[in-house]
């Protein structure tokens, strides 16, 4: 039996210590169901996580995943017009989905949490395929030089080893992820995921050649990633339906896009909308 979701209410009134799951149809009752045991790739039903409270301890109380019009999402390793697939040789690298950057973070971008679907799915692809999965984050001291408290341009955020600086709760990292950790010093910032770490000897260790880059936001961190990998040699496909953007200036993650396409990345949707 297949369920499609039909209509979607973005808030939800707050219900405690479970995860909500929307089951479409006349069934509204809401189940409380341990994370890992929903099925996210489920080729016959479709959960749509919703709205799910943090314990009392964390501080942010409404992050939730919103569903699109793709939220079943077709396998891009099938002849689905999805190419480029995921290959020997190639890597994922999930920039910078952390819990100071969704929705009721300091530093939200809008609507960074409906990349998570996507990238649950990429995940499992890449592991099923023993291919490696690296996820950045910033990893910052109390005092970095980039807060406002600082002189610097943000809020403080993702300061190390807070709740805010972990992986979002419902991003389905492999056991085997490779973290990499940037900024984490006082007087330096990193938008590229390559600035100052190790990411670069990582990737030759494993004999990759192309990677496949999606995250937060697209007009910083994800665009000076891709940047650096270009610059590197490395091949880059730029998930489209994985980033967001912050957006300080209206049209910033539009034009970090063509300019990750001028530069040379293939950008790519995990419905098959390639250029």
């Amino acid at each position: 039996m297949e369920f499609f979701y039909h209509e979607f209410r973005a808030e939800l009134r707050h219900f405690p210590d479970s995860l909500g799951v929307c089951v479409p149809g006349s069934l509204s009752t809401r189940i409380a169901v341990d994370l890992a045991q929903i099925a996210l790739y489920s080729d016959t039903i479709c959960l749509l996580l919703v709205g799910h409270p943090f314990p009392t301890k964390r501080e942010y109380k409404h992050h939730h995943i919103r569903p699109t019009d793709n939220s079943m999402l077709p396998d891009p390793r099938a002849d689905n017009n999805a190419e480029p697939a995921p290959t020997p040789g190639d890597a994922l690298v999930i920039v910078d989905v952390q819990n100071d950057f969704l929705p009721g973070g300091p530093l939200a971008v809008p609507k960074g949490d409906e990349i998570i679907l996507v990238l649950n799915r990429f995940i499992k692809y890449f592991a099923d395929l023993g291919l490696p999965v690296v996820a950045t984050r910033d990893w910052h001291p109390p005092n970095h030089c980039s807060f406002q408290r600082a002189g610097g341009p943000w809020p403080a955020h993702c300061i190390a080893n807070s709740t805010g600086a972990e992986f979002a709760p419902v991003l389905q990292l492999p056991t085997d992820v490779r973290v990499v950790s940037k900024a984490t010093g006082p007087d330096r910032d990193a938008y590229s995921s390559f600035s100052g770490t190790d990411l670069d000897q990582f990737l030759r260790s494993r004999k990759v050649s192309r990677i496949f880059v999606g995250g937060l936001a697209t007009d910083y961190c994800v665009l000076n990633t891709v940047k650096d990998a270009l610059a590197l040699g490395y091949q880059v496909v730029l998930l489209r339906d994985a980033i967001r953007a912050v957006d300080v200036h209206p049209g910033d993650g539009a034009r970090a896009e063509e300019e990750m396409r001028g530069l040379g990345a293939v950008a790519a949707s995990a419905g098959g909308d390639n250029k």
